[in-house]
C-alpha cells in the first residue's frame, strides 16, 4: 500500500488557510477562454514537463521566478529533493492534465493537476495570486503572477470530494 505524503514549503501551510477561508466565497470556475488561466496552464505544463524529465531544480527556479517562495532556500531546497523522489515512489512519468481550474475574485486563481506515473497518480495544488491588480476592467497579466502555494500528495480522495462540492453548486 502506498503511503500518503504531503510536501510542500512552510509559507504554503499559512496561505492554504486563507485560501481555504476565501474559497468559500467568492470561487468561479475558470473559462477555457480566460487568458490568464490559459496561461497559467503553459506556465504549469512547463513546470511539470522538466519535472518529468528530472530537471526538477530548473523546474522550480523557473515557476517561482518572482515569488516570496523563491527566496525560502532551504524549504525550496527540501521540495526539489522530494520531487526528485517522484519516480522512485509512484513510477515512470506518464503524462499529466489539469483536473480544475478556479478563479477566488479577480486576483487569486487555484489550480490542480493530476501527474500520472505508472504505479499510481500524484496530485499537485498550485495556488497564484496577483496583489496589484489595476482597474476592475483590466485583469493583471499572466506573467505577473505569483506562487503563492505549491505542493503535491496522493491524496486522491481530495479530487472525488472537491468534484462533489463543484457538481453541488
Amino acid at each position: 500500500m502506498i503511503q500518503k505524503q504531503f510536501v510542500l514549503v512552510p509559507i504554503i501551510a499559512l496561505a492554504g488557510l486563507a485560501i481555504g477561508s476565501l474559497a468559500t466565497t467568492a470561487q468561479q470556475p475558470a473559462s477555457n477562454d480566460d487568458t490568464t488561466i490559459v496561461a497559467l496552464d503553459a506556465r504549469v505544463g512547463r513546470f511539470l514537463e522538466a519535472v518529468s524529465i528530472g530537471d526538477t531544480e530548473r523546474a522550480y527556479t523557473d515557476l517561482l521566478v518572482g515569488s516570496r517562495l523563491a527566496q525560502q532556500k532551504e524549504a525550496v531546497a527540501k521540495l526539489v529533493e522530494k520531487t526528485g523522489q517522484l519516480q522512485a515512489l509512484y513510477g515512470k512519468y506518464q503524462s499529466f492534465e489539469r483536473i480544475d481550474a478556479e478563479r477566488i475574485g479577480q486576483d487569486l486563481v487555484l489550480m490542480t493537476y493530476l501527474y500520472k506515473s505508472a504505479d499510481f497518480p500524484v496530485v499537485w495544488r498550485l495556488a497564484f495570486y496577483h496583489g496589484t491588480a489595476g482597474a476592475a476592467d483590466s485583469l493583471p497579466k499572466a506573467d505577473s503572477w505569483q506562487v503563492i502555494s505549491v505542493r503535491f500528495d496522493n491524496d486522491l480522495e481530495s479530487l472525488g470530494r472537491a468534484a462533489a462540492t463543484t457538481s453541488a453548486r
